[in-house]
C-alpha cells in the first residue's frame, strides 16, 4: 500500500525497506534463465522488449513471457506484437467509451478484460499512452477543447492499483466510470445541478374569520 496511508503508530514500529524497480538488464538475465530451463529459443531483443514493458517488475515480465511463449519453442518479435493484441483492443475500446462518456461500455470492457484474463496494468498504461498522444496532437492543432478533455482524462486515470482490494485495479475502473458520470468534472456537476427541478412555494395571505 502507499506509505502515506499507513498510520504513524504503525510506521514507528516498523523497519522501512525501500525497494527499487529492477533494471531491464537484470530482468533480461532472469528471463534468459527461464527460457534456457524451458528449452525456448528467444532473442535478446525479445527479452529486452518484455523487460521494458514490465517497467521494473519481475512478476509482470515473467507473466508476459508465459503469455507469449505458451505452446511455443521459439518466440520472436512478431509473437510479442500479437500477444498484446487483446489488451490493446481493450485499451482502444476504453478510451472511446470514456471520451463518449458511455459508462455501460466501460463496464463491458472491464468484464471482457476479466473474462480474457487481460493484463489490466498494461491496458491502463496503453490507455494513458493513447490519451497522451491525443493530447499532444490536440495541442499541436491548437484545439484547446480537445486538449483539455485529454488532460483531464490523464489526471483522473493516473491511479495506482491497490493490492489490498479484492480487485487491485478497481481504482482504475472507478476512475473511468467517474469520468463518464461527471465525477471530478466541475462543469458537468454544475450542469447536472442546474437541471434539477426546483419546487416553487407560494405563501398566500389568509384573511381572519369573522364571527
Amino acid at each position: 500500500t502507499e506509505l502515506h496511508k499507513v498510520p504513524e503508530t504503525i510506521i514507528s514500529r516498523c523497519v522501512l525497506v525501500q525497494f527499487q524497480r529492477a533494471l531491464p538488464e537484470h530482468i533480461v538475465s532472469a528471463l534468459q534463465k527461464i527460457v534456457d530451463v524451458e528449452h525456448i529459443t528467444a532473442g535478446s531483443d525479445v527479452l529486452m522488449d518484455i523487460a521494458k514493458r514490465a517497467e521494473g517488475s519481475f512478476r509482470d515480465a515473467v507473466k508476459l513471457l508465459e503469455h507469449v511463449a505458451q505452446g511455443k519453442t521459439k518466440i520472436g518479435m512478431d509473437d510479442l506484437k500479437t500477444s498484446g493484441g487483446t489488451d490493446i483492443t481493450l485499451a482502444k475500446q476504453l478510451v472511446d467509451a470514456v471520451v463518449k462518456r458511455n459508462a455501460r461500455a466501460v463496464s463491458v470492457v472491464f468484464q471482457d478484460a476479466q473474462q480474457h484474463d487481460a493484463d489490466l496494468s498494461y491496458v491502463q498504461k496503453t490507455v494513458l499512452m493513447m490519451a497522451h498522444e491525443e493530447m499532444v496532437r490536440a495541442v499541436k492543432e491548437k484545439n484547446t477543447e480537445k486538449s483539455c478533455v485529454y488532460q483531464h482524462m490523464l489526471a483522473v486515470l493516473n491511479v495506482i492499483p491497490d493490492a489490498l482490494l479484492p480487485f487491485p485495479h478497481l481504482p482504475f475502473e472507478l476512475a473511468c466510470l467517474s469520468l463518464c458520470l461527471g465525477g471530478g468534472d466541475g462543469e458537468a456537476k454544475k450542469e447536472s445541478i442546474a437541471e434539477e427541478p426546483r419546487i416553487k412555494i407560494e405563501v398566500k395571505k389568509v384573511e381572519p374569520l369573522t364571527l
